[in-house]
């Protein structure tokens, strides 16, 4: 009997490990959305972009695994954003683990550079297939050059009176970038301004190389602004008001300006000498009237031009003091003369 029940288990043991291994070479399919980036990591001299594809690239996946990894997988993907297990399918190209890092075009091989990568096998799943297969990628070689550095506020606007030292700065850039080119930036928020103001504030340049995508100086430089105790408060009423209409509707058309009296004061902050620079411009505001305006159904909104004296707006010394007003209107015809 004892003999029975050995033999009995060791079959059951041996159908156990038959089931167990037909289990584990079972695969299961899924299909998912990855992308694929280029690495910030990659080497300050080398420009690199995936020819006529903005970065990041979405990939449509197709992969396959043990049902247990796929299970996993799924979990994993299907976890909160703030899950510190949360799987995302993101992967980062560099040129360099690829051999790619000589200037020109390379063509990469996607479902190859992904099964190389470390996120599948650390999830033991492969790609079968992947659209797009194959990526050309376009790598360009930087030249290191010395750049002037501008501040500009929050809004864009130059800070001519922004100390900054040092005032230049060496980056990697294209090699026919010249003259007014060779420019570095830093920006200032209201805060940074405001603290700027009070003392030097530290931040780092940064060029833009393409798609408003920013590349950032590691060495960080000092900008003070001078103090604003020279700006007073100023108003302006009434205030002078002009019109920019297109050739096309000059003469044809009038003004009929909705929010008039939101527009007939202005207040703002500026020096002696910018105030009455700003009181003697020809116009204080400025409404531009666009071709296709006549047709507009309805009011029109849009924003007015504050005709700041551009040489006290570099200096700092006239601005806005609070946000800026839109001008509504519609355009009346002129009505024709009898002949």
């Amino acid at each position: 009997m004892a003999d029975i029940l050995k033999k009995l288990a060791a079959v059951v043991f041996i159908t156990m490990l038959i089931w167990a291994w037909a289990y584990l070479a079972l695969e299961e399919e899924i299909e998912q959305t990855g992308r694929l980036d280029i690495s910030p990591a990659i080497r300050q001299d080398l420009f690199v972009n995936f020819k006529d594809r903005p970065a990041p690239v979405s990939l449509k996946l197709t992969m396959k695994g043990p049902p247990v990894q796929i299970a996993e997988l799924k979990k994993r993907l299907r976890a909160s954003d703030v899950d510190p297990d949360k799987e995302r399918l993101d992967f980062f190209y560099n040129p360099e683990s690829q051999s790619q890092s000589a200037p020109g075009s390379h063509e990469l091989s996607v479902v190859a550079f992904l099964n190389e990568s470390d996120k599948l096998k650390d999830i033991a799943v492969t790609v079968v297939s992947c659209e797009p297969d194959v990526i050309t990628v376009e790598v360009e070689e930087l030249i290191l050059k010395p750049l002037t550095i501008q501040c500009l506020d929050e809004h864009g606007a130059r800070l001519a009176d922004a100390t900054i030292e040092p005032a230049s700065v060496e980056m990697f850039v294209h090699d026919d970038w010249s003259g007014d080119l060779l420019t570095a930036t830093v920006s200032l928020s209201a805060p940074a301004a405001e603290k700027a103001r009070k003392g030097p504030v530290s931040e780092k340049p940064y060029i833009e190389l393409e798609n408003g995508k920013r590349i950032y100086s590691k060495s960080p430089v000092s900008i003070k602004l001078p103090t604003e105790s020279l700006l007073q408060d100023r108003v302006s009423n009434p205030l002078k008001l002009g019109y920019i209409f297109s050739r096309n509707l000059h003469g044809r058309y009038t003004v009929q300006l909705i929010n008039e009296n939101d527009l007939r004061t202005l207040q703002y902050k500026a020096s002696d000498r910018a105030f009455k620079a700003y009181e003697n411009q020809p116009y204080h505001i400025l409404i531009e009237i666009h071709d296709g305006d006549e047709n507009a159904p309805n009011n029109i909104q849009r924003q007015i031009i504050y005709n700041f004296p551009e040489e006290f707006v570099q200096k700092g010394e006239i601005k806005l003091a609070g946000p800026p007003h839109p001008a509504i209107f519609k355009l009346v015809p002129v009505p024709k003369k009898p002949e």
